[in-house]
């Protein structure tokens, strides 16, 4: 599979990410195929009672927007202003900007 094809079935469920690590292309779809795996992982905590099914919520929506931006070919995270700010200035992303911030 190519960079693009990998990193949409890496959103799409978790077999689908085992499928795209183990076919696809890992070294191009390395940012996809990494922000897919935190998403499925913080994922799990749907489970917790009570606050679990927003959570849950926010997950999937956070894997629509990356399935999207992979769809689009672009490498950012689903939060918006996540690297935007830094670019708008000449520079490049903090490494420590995450998914969440």
């Amino acid at each position: 599979m190519d960079k693009k094809t990998t990193g949409i079935v890496a959103y799409l469920t978790g077999i689908g990410l085992i499928i795209a690590l183990v076919l696809g292309d890992r070294e191009g779809a390395k940012f996809h195929l990494n922000q897919a795996l935190v998403i499925w992982l913080a994922g799990l905590l749907r489970w917790v009672p009570c606050v679990g099914w927003l959570w849950g919520v926010f997950c999937f929506i956070c894997a629509v927007m990356g399935c999207i931006s992979a769809i689009n070919g672009e490498e950012r995270g689903p939060a918006p202003g996540t690297n935007q700010a830094a670019e708008m200035n000449g520079q490049e992303a903090a490494p420590w900007r995450g998914l969440f911030l």
